[in-house]
């Protein structure tokens, strides 16, 4: 049972990472085409595509 606990939440860890990277990446090519106005537009879009899945 702890080894299924730990790898979840190395998953977990994992996922933050990616979605963290993917920020900074977006921003910068927001930011070197001069379109950082649309980071909200992005920001909202990700939310409703990666809702995390309810804790039971």
């Amino acid at each position: 049972m702890v080894d299924a606990e730990l790898y979840l939440a190395s998953i977990k860890t994992q996922q933050l990472a990616a979605a963290y990277q993917y920020v900074l990446s977006l921003s910068r090519l927001l930011a070197v085409s001069g379109e950082t106005d649309r980071f909200a537009e992005f920001q909202s879009a990700a939310l409703n595509v990666f809702q995390p899945a309810p804790q039971e």
